[in-house]
């Protein structure tokens, strides 16, 4: 077992598989049910937190995806996915700033997720920081094909 991994009983492995080929359906409330019944069996994990917290966010619940995310970072502060999630909730919130700390927290985690970079680029271009470019050129080291705005492209000329 990896050094983030818990065990979980079956049960709650069956209801965390269940419940995610529902995200994969885009039902979205009734996975969120699924992870609601998990919790009460297993209120520790993290994960279940975090995809909670992500079926309200793509259900639009705000400040319940928010909480979830709050609780699975509490309960796993070294959580990839929670970290991104959250910081996806706060680019849909035009909250900058707290999207900007996130994939910042995402790309420590995972620093070779093209996307969590991309992210960080995006929120700190929002808020006019010239460490925009920073991020642009980490997406462009991992993922030299990454298909970057047209703008970014042109400002990052002369920067590789």
């Amino acid at each position: 077992m990896a050094e983030n991994e818990i065990a979980v009983s079956a049960e709650v492995e069956q209801l965390l598989n269940d419940a995610n080929r529902l995200i994969g359906n885009k039902a979205y409330n009734s996975a969120a049910a699924l992870f609601e019944k998990a919790l009460v069996l297993f209120p520790e994990y993290a994960r279940l937190w975090e995809r909670l917290g992500t079926c309200y966010m793509e259900s639009g619940k705000v400040q319940q995806a928010e909480a979830c995310f709050k609780q699975a970072a509490a309960t796993n502060p070294n959580d990839f996915l929670t970290a991104f999630y959250w910081g996806v909730l706060n680019l849909d919130k035009r909250d900058w700033p707290t999207a900007e700390e996130k994939f910042k927290r995402a790309t420590e985690l995972h620093p070779v997720d093209t996307m969590a970079w991309f992210n960080l680029a995006s929120a700190r271009a929002q808020q006019k920081k010239r460490e925009w470019r920073v991020a642009a050129l980490q997406v462009l080291k991992i993922d030299p094909t990454f298909p970057l705005p047209e703008s970014w492209q042109k400002s990052l000329k002369g920067s590789r």
